[in-house]
């Protein structure tokens, strides 16, 4: 991890933001000089208040034990690792407001 995500979590908000990529084919390469193009499809924002608890998931990534320890360290979550990393933390349902951004990017090499 470079730098950390941009997540805050306190007991009177959340704030977390995704990217979810996507690519229109397979694409590879070897050996080639390649620039790497990201376009931006969509974003969305979502807003719930009221929470008393977050909960995040972590599935398929090699990056696991880092995540467990951002979350764990940096944002006072409890966590538990079996197939997936199970992140959570009780909130202050009385006024807890919880805001998640997803960024989705179209990804595509060129050659």
């Amino acid at each position: 991890m470079v730098r950390d995500p941009p997540f805050r979590v306190s007991n009177d908000s959340v704030f977390i933001t995704l990217v979810e990529t996507t690519s229109p084919d397979v694409q590879s390469t070897g050996g080639d000089t390649v620039l790497v193009r990201a376009e931006a499809v969509d974003r969305s924002i979502n807003f719930a208040d009221q929470r008393e608890q977050i909960n995040i998931t972590v599935s398929d990534s090699p990056r696991e034990e880092v995540w467990r320890a951002y979350f764990e360290d940096e944002l006072g979550m409890s966590c538990t690792t079996g197939a997936e990393l199970d992140c959570g933390r009780s909130l202050d349902p009385s006024g807890t407001e919880t805001i998640v951004t997803v960024q989705r990017l179209r990804i595509s090499l060129q050659i």
